[in-house]
């Protein structure tokens, strides 16, 4: 409804702008051809432009990167539940809701209109089976007694008995309508009838479709009174005008309104040719305006659902979490006629329901301020929670759900302990606005719930996409908190202590996340992309201002541990001292042996890595401190800039960076290509990378846009354990050229995949990456 409105709002103002031209500088001129045409563009324009959308490309800034605390790791998934807008788009709009009654009387005043549009074609050829025709050069002529007569509609011409054609007067009248047959203007007529039936609610077009049969009127008369005098052709008008009655709007009749025009147009002398061509030529800058206004769209990226691209029109940067207590917007998944997954006779609606309410309760304790998007068994649709949060300022939404899988698989029964079991996370790879807070709050609040039941410690997002999280307004994250079809999770889930201790670490989650409590969130580990292992690197509690903080996240993100070390399960420790000037920028990053004697203050990092012994030959101690050093000097220089002014040049500040090896897990299959891995293959520097990749490099088919082709293509293809891509091919293709330019832009990404990790080593494996075409729209 709210499209459609904007559609409405847009077309009326497009034509106001168009006819407003036309008022001031056409109007009663003498150039009535380029007049007619003009109107009938006008309509059609404004018809067709509030739909137009020509994406303007231009560069995307980069954003100082934020930093990333020991969070976990983000990965895809194809299954799940599967929460999209379709219920939302059958429910919102039923028959008897108010967008439902302003449908119903919309379409009821343009059938009104289209049957007394109706009711004039009857009533033309309702004359032309009374009276007998006469063909004279392919126009049809009907010689009758009707009122309102002389008139002419398309090749037909219904002449009033009273008027002789070979009189004078009756040359002149004949003449006139038989310009108009010539002309074709009943196509306009109709065409424009048309136009104000379905769009009646524009009162432009009707001033329009009035100025068009004006112009029409000026057209036939000119050309019937050349040659002849024109006074007395417009003597023959002010005569008839007295007794005109009501006619059809659908035909030309000589004898009709606005006669005074008619008159001053007839009489009218020949205006300045040159200024008339100015006038004409003003539409120019009017058309340019539109065409910026309603069709250019700047944008960054030519995919609004690809990875980066962005759901919402403010950047991350205002995104300010307040001091005061959080609002917070818990959703219960489902209700109402919505029941939810099912599972061991329960429904996914009563659980989400109830531990909503419970966190509800209990928010008071943790200083934060809960919303409910539903407080009973009823269905807000998916849009509508959305525009809840929004109206509610909502510093983070969390929507809680319960999945369900089958319990039977090719007719045989899944024993219970395959079943999927635990609590699952999910945020939006569409929103990208809200990554790192999404990441962030999705740590926090899983690293609370492994404390009271089974959690996977991995951050995942659908596909498909999830509409709730997509379309939020805030950081969002959307919580599966078990599966029905798990007995011991539904027992779990059945008892209100357990709910209850759901409900409270979810607050703890929140409230970790409010602190951006570095101890609280660092334990968790996560896989480092460019190692050939497992790794944690873990800020020191020392770490408190902000460049140290932001540095430190530059760390966390750029350290790797060294190859050849990490085979070897050797460690070490490498001391370096950091100096920046007032810009932020790093200016020196020396190596030491050990911090200098009386050192207050010394920032720590650690680096884990989990290895398996390699047969190769382990590199001596000085060739480790060279590797170590090396790494951790290339990793500080990377790129690093502090994204505020510093107030003065600040005094060198000293870091201890420990390298340390853990016992890796066995049964190494280095061979096998992997169907699914611990780790899936990513995309080297995540989700932003790939997007900036995709809006760089891919490019939408000719082919796909003239014949408005969209749709999901998907590629395969094998990444190995050096990130090589192998075997890619089209698994999905929606066709017009689509499928073969995600192929193409599969492998010119070979090499910037980071292959997948399983029992801590990199694998070959199998991925399936899906790319988005979409044209953009209003």
């Amino acid at each position: 409804m709210e499209a459609l409105l904007l559609y409405v709002s847009k077309m009326i103002l497009c034509s106001a702008i168009l006819y407003a031209y036309y008022h001031f500088f056409l109007k009663n001129k003498s150039f009535h051809h380029y007049n007619r045409f003009y109107l009938l563009a006008a309509v059609l324009v404004s018809a067709v432009v509030p739909v137009l959308r020509i994406p303007f490309l231009f560069p995307q800034e980069e954003d100082t990167p934020a930093f990333v605390y020991k969070t976990l790791e983000v990965i895809v998934v194809t299954g799940g539940e599967m929460e999209t807008d379709l219920w939302s788009e059958l429910v919102s709009h039923p028959l008897f809701s108010i967008a439902g009654i302003a449908l119903l009387l919309y379409g009821s005043i343009v059938m009104w209109k289209i049957f007394y549009f109706g009711t004039s074609l009857r009533s033309i050829f309702h004359i032309k089976r009374k009276y007998p025709q006469e063909v004279v050069s392919d126009i049809h002529l009907y010689q009758t007694n009707e009122p309102g007569t002389p008139f002419s509609f398309f090749s037909n011409i219904f002449w009033n008995r009273k008027f002789p054609l070979d009189s004078d007067k009756g040359q002149q009248l004949f003449r006139h309508e038989l310009f108009h047959v010539k002309q074709r203007h009943s196509i306009d007529n109709v065409f424009m009838e048309l136009a104000t039936a379905i769009c009646w609610i524009n009162p432009v077009f009707h001033l329009i479709k009035r100025e068009l049969h004006t112009i029409h009127e000026f057209l036939a008369d000119e050309y019937a009174s050349s040659g002849s005098d024109r006074y007395a052709y417009a003597e023959i008008l002010l005569v008839h005008a007295i007794h005109e009655k009501k006619q059809s709007p659908l035909v030309h009749y000589f004898f009709r309104s606005p006669i005074k025009r008619r008159i001053a147009m007839i009489l009218q002398t020949t205006s300045n040719t040159s200024f008339s061509y100015l006038r004409r030529l003003m539409i120019l800058p009017i058309a340019t305006l539109l065409f910026s206004a309603f069709v250019l769209r700047a944008q960054k990226s030519i995919h609004s659902d690809m990875p980066g691209s962005s759901a919402s029109a403010n950047p991350a940067s205002n995104y300010e979490k307040s001091a005061t207590p959080l609002t917070v917007v818990i959703d219960a998944g489902h209700g109402g006629q919505d029941g939810g997954a099912q599972g061991h006779d329960r429904l996914e609606k009563e659980f989400t329901l109830a531990i909503a309410q419970k966190v509800k309760a209990l928010s008071a304790n943790y200083g934060v301020n809960v919303l409910l998007t539903r407080n009973d068994d009823s269905y807000p649709d998916l849009k509508q929670r959305t525009e809840f949060t929004k109206k509610s300022k909502a510093d983070l939404f969390i929507s809680l759900h319960i999945g369900a899988e089958p319990t039977v698989k090719g007719g045989v029964k899944v024993p219970e302990d395959q079943l999927q079991s635990g609590i699952d996370a999910f945020i939006s790879w569409k929103n990208t606005i809200f990554e790192e807070e999404n990441i962030f709050l999705g740590s926090a609040l899983l690293l609370k719930l492994s404390e009271v039941y089974k959690t996977k410690k991995v951050l995942q997002t659908r596909q498909t996409g999830i509409w709730v999280v997509d379309a939020a307004p805030c950081p969002a994250i959307l919580l599966e908190c078990g599966y029905l079809s798990n007995k011991k999770d539904v027992e779990f889930l059945s008892a209100d202590k357990n709910q209850e201790k759901i409900a409270a670490k979810i607050l703890e989650g929140i409230a970790a996340f409010q602190k951006l409590d570095i101890e609280e969130i660092a334990p968790v580990k996560h896989f480092n992309a460019s190692t050939t292992s497992q790794t944690d690197t873990v800020p020191n509690k020392t770490i408190q201002d902000d460049f140290f903080k932001s540095f430190g996240r530059h760390m966390n993100r750029t350290l790797r541990y060294p190859s050849n070390v990490l085979e070897s399960n050797k460690g070490g420790t490498v001391y370096f001292r950091l100096a920046k000037d007032v810009d932020g920028n790093i200016t020196n990053v020396e190596i030491l042996k050990a911090p200098p004697a009386g050192t207050n203050t010394l920032h720590e990092i650690v680096v884990v890595g989990y290895g398996k012994q390699s047969a190769a030959t382990p590199p001596d101690a000085s060739s480790i401190q060279e590797a170590l050093s090396g790494e951790v000097k290339r990793a500080a220089l990377k790129h690093y800039k502090y994204s505020s002014k510093l107030t003065t040049k600040t005094s060198p500040v000293y870091y201890k960076v420990t390298f340390k090896t853990e016992a890796a897990t066995a049964n190494q299959e280095i061979d096998k290509i992997f169907q699914k891995a611990e780790v899936e293959a990513t995309f080297e520097g995540g989700l932003k990378e790939w997007a900036r990749f995709l809006n760089e490099n891919l490019r939408y088919p000719d082919s796909a846009i003239n014949k408005n082709v969209q749709g999901m293509a998907v590629i395969q293809f094998i990444v190995t354990t050096e990130g090589v891509i192998k075997d890619a091919s089209i698994v999905k293709d929606p066709g017009a050229g689509l499928g073969e330019e995600a192929l193409r832009i599969i492998n010119k990404s070979n090499g910037k995949w980071v292959p997948a990790v399983q029992n801590g080593r990199k694998v070959n494996s199998y991925k399936k990456q899906p790319i988005t075409f979409r044209l953009e729209e209003g």
